[in-house]
């Protein structure tokens, strides 16, 4: 662990100044820098072997990869919520009653990685591993998911019946 105290007491400050300059947001940034110790730690064995100068380059590639990967989760909550407030459909999804009622409509495929999402708030990759799955194959059933859960609620608004060979 000494590795990662040494690295700590020399980089934070710079990385979260980095990430200051990255985000424009002191939270954001203490967030990033903190993901990116945690990541550090995470590959502790992979420091250890490499010189110093590339541990310094590694801390900051990882601190701007954090940065990436936070702005393209906040895209997709954004993307999500666009998706679910279209304008002919007006469901309360703000009622649990209402939010479990959709959760069922799903097909059961989809039901688990949805809750796990939205409800235990888990990461695609951490569903990733629960479910044994690649991390591709959990965005790809949230997209189809919400698309399904979308067309459910056409239909329902349309008058028309749904047919289950459709997914």
């Amino acid at each position: 662990m000494e590795i990662f105290e040494e690295l700590y007491e020399k980089y934070y400050n710079q990385l979260k100044h980095f990430a200051l300059g990255l985000t424009r947001d002191i939270n954001e940034a203490e967030e990033i820098t903190q993901e990116t110790f945690v990541r550090a730690i995470t590959n502790i064995e992979l420091l250890k072997i490499l010189p110093l100068y590339k541990r310094k380059s590694w801390l900051f590639s990882t601190c701007k990869n954090c940065f990436i990967d936070i702005k393209r989760k906040l895209k997709f909550q954004i993307t999500l919520e666009e998706n679910f407030e279209e304008k002919y459909i007006e469901i309360n999804y703000d009622s649990k009653i209402e939010a479990m009622k959709m959760l069922s409509k799903l097909p059961e495929k989809f039901r688990d990685i949805i809750f796990k999402k939205y409800w235990l708030d888990m990461t695609s990759q951490e569903i990733a591993q629960s479910l044994l799955i690649p991390d591709s194959t959990v965005r790809y059933h949230l997209r189809a998911a919400i698309n399904f859960l979308r067309q459910k609620n056409i239909n329902i608004m349309e008058g028309n019946q749904y047919d289950k060979k459709q997914v």
